[in-house]
């Protein structure tokens, strides 16, 4: 007896703010076989799938969206009166990686600006400085914010701003531009931060007008009602 021919599965996606997200992700599913339909909402954060359960499991589409880098959460797991439990913005991982980056790379500049900062290691094309060590702190804990993404999308062939950030930053640190790495991965950090939080705050005024949207509604045609 065949089992059935189609099924649907909504998944959670919390880290999906803008419409490259959406784009991204619906690509993904797409190549799988057995997935019929890819329905992204970026106002409430999920992803609808129309699936073949013959031919996909539902654990290979999550696992599908989890390579990506997102984070899951299965028919409406973590969620209040249908909403996903949203964070603030400026109170992420992200935000907080982006904050310590900032951090050294503003105590670097200083150090530099002082002339306080001395020489531990020359060679190739480096000058290791404790200056240096900040913006190369900056860097690296800055870039975490994309470097996993970038690195993805490479291995897919989808060479986007992630990817192209990642390369900028290894670059510069390659050759020595200990100043510019940081630069780059702070603020990129910073302008990533902001769009989310006008997404955010977009989302959120979105979703206050639907709750004024009345539930049923009269038709008057002439004189019936």
């Amino acid at each position: 007896m065949n089992g059935p021919q189609s099924g649907e599965l909504l998944l959670g996606v919390p880290e999906m703010d803008c419409a490259m997200c959406a784009q991204r992700i619906s690509g993904r599913l797409e190549k799988l076989n057995g997935v019929k339909v890819v329905e992204p909402r970026l106002i409430s954060k999920d992803v609808r799938v129309e699936f073949n359960p013959g031919q996909v499991a539902v654990e290979d589409i999550v696992t599908a969206v989890r390579s990506l880098g997102y984070g899951v959460e299965r028919d409406g797991e973590a969620r209040t009166d249908g909403r996903h439990r949203e964070t603030s913005v400026w109170r992420s991982r992200e935000a907080w990686r982006t904050y310590v980056s900032g951090s050294a790379l503003v105590l670097g500049l200083s150090l530099r600006a002082l002339q306080f900062s001395p020489v531990l290691w020359t060679g190739f094309m480096w000058r290791l400085d404790i200056g240096a060590l900040l913006f190369m702190l900056a860097a690296l804990v800055g870039g975490f914010n994309f470097f996993p993404i970038g690195l993805r999308a490479a291995r897919l062939v989808r060479l986007d701003m992630n990817f192209l950030m990642t390369v900028a930053i290894f670059g510069a640190l390659g050759i020595g531009e200990f100043v510019e790495a940081g630069s780059i991965a702070f603020l990129f950090g910073i302008a990533e931060l902001l769009e989310r939080y006008a997404v955010q705050r977009a989302r959120r005024s979105i979703q206050e007008l639907l709750t004024l949207t009345p539930a049923t509604a009269r038709v008057v045609r002439g004189d019936s009602v």
